[in-house]
């Protein structure tokens, strides 16, 4: 890889923005979106992100390629939060340690983002369902997160009761974001086929 690629991927916008945002904070700006825009920008993302994938995944379809690349990003996003967890446990409190490895088993939108663009600047062609398996990797990376808090943190003087399985899944599966991401995903599935006759036609 030569210096002009690596370059142009790291002045990408969605690259720039990350590092300002990551500057304005450094240097402890008072710069933030007014109240509700942020709120607003998130859930739109996570429904353009959720269909686009689930749109993405219906072209596709369910061929044996597609299908042992979703077995294999859902092992990773297992096992991943799985190894790191003990890793980082070294220096890390369990909670620490169990947030941290969640983070790393789910995916960065900004990283997949910045990927698919030093993709498509060196002209190599990648499947559009990877979008949605992006939107599916988060729920295993945070059960598997929650899970080794439920299994690894102290269990103190016992006053307060811990989450059962149940709890643990209803919160990883159905909280908002996942909701909305998951949400998305299916519809874009339902839709999208029939989406493209129409769109086609039209050109």
């Amino acid at each position: 890889m030569d210096s002009q690629t690596i370059l142009a991927n790291v002045l990408s916008p969605a690259a720039l923005f990350f590092f300002l945002g990551f500057l304005s904070v450094l240097v402890h700006s008072d710069v933030e979106l007014p109240y509700p825009l942020p709120k607003f920008f998130s859930t739109y993302l996570l429904i353009s992100i959720g269909y686009t994938g689930g749109e993405k995944l219906a072209q596709a379809g369910l061929a044996a390629e597609v299908s042992w690349t979703i077995v294999a990003a859902m092992a990773m996003a297992v096992l991943v939060p799985f190894y790191t967890f003990f890793f980082l446990r070294r220096i890390l409190s369990v909670y620490d340690a169990a947030a941290m490895a969640a983070t790393y088993g789910s995916i960065s939108i900004v990283t997949f983002v910045v990927g698919t663009e030093f993709l498509n600047r060196a002209h190599v062609e990648f499947g559009g369902h990877m979008v949605a398996i992006m939107s599916m990797m988060e729920s295993p990376a945070v059960i598997m997160g929650i899970m080794l808090v439920r299994i690894f943190a102290p269990r103190g003087d016992g006053s307060t009761p811990r989450p059962g399985l149940k709890a643990i899944l209803h919160e990883s599966l159905f909280n908002g974001t996942v909701l909305l991401l998951i949400g998305s995903l299916i519809i874009g599935v339902i839709t999208g086929r029939r989406s493209w006759p129409s769109a086609s036609s039209h050109r």
